[in-house]
């Protein structure tokens, strides 16, 4: 009796727990937030740059503990350049105006992909919105592949890197996760 009792009760329940829903919620299209194309219309839009996103996003988008924890601590891990190889700082980085710039330290693609996923579990555990590059799936497998790689030779060689900078839309309409999930 019992194990017909279980096995009516998960025959029940499994379609209502193998759905998916999302920790954060889609939203209008009229509600999706953006920083614009330029360095000073994300500033104006009241968009912050993001170091290790290489990118502006929308207060609800931008996690400012996380990124300051996160620079305090691997800040001095990357060495930046201009596109010609001169040698930029950090402090003038973290101004936001250079749309392309090489990390030169090897280890920026490991602490990017790394970061990307802290702020993706706490975009979840905070129920923010997502932006774009948080939802595509491609990217978190990209990221994920290069983590695990067994042989890192060469992978600290960066100098033909180039950090391309994002403007981010902040929330994502139901189309647009379905869309980017599937990436």
């Amino acid at each position: 009796m019992w194990p017909q009792l279980l096995l009516s009760y998960a025959l029940v329940l499994n379609p209502l727990l193998a759905t998916a829903f999302y920790v954060s919620p889609p939203v209008p299209r009229e509600d999706v937030i953006t920083c614009g194309s330029t360095p000073a219309e994300a500033k104006q839009l009241g968009c912050a740059f993001d170091l290790f996103s290489f990118a502006y996003y929308p207060p609800p988008c931008y996690n400012k503990n996380l990124h300051d924890e996160f620079l305090a601590v691997h800040s001095s891990e990357i060495e930046w350049r201009m596109m010609d190889y001169t040698p930029i700082a950090t402090a003038d980085v973290l101004e936001g105006i250079h749309i392309d710039l090489r990390p030169i330290s090897g280890q920026f693609h490991d602490l990017h992909c790394t970061y990307e996923w802290l702020r993706l579990i706490r975009a979840l555990a905070e129920e923010r919105p997502l932006d774009r590059k948080l939802a595509r799936y491609v990217h978190s497998h990209h990221c994920s592949m290069n983590l695990l790689l067994k042989d890192k030779t060469g992978r600290n060689e960066t100098a033909t890197q180039t950090a391309s900078m994002l403007f981010g839309r902040c929330g994502l309409t139901a189309d647009q996760m379905h869309t980017y999930g599937a990436e």
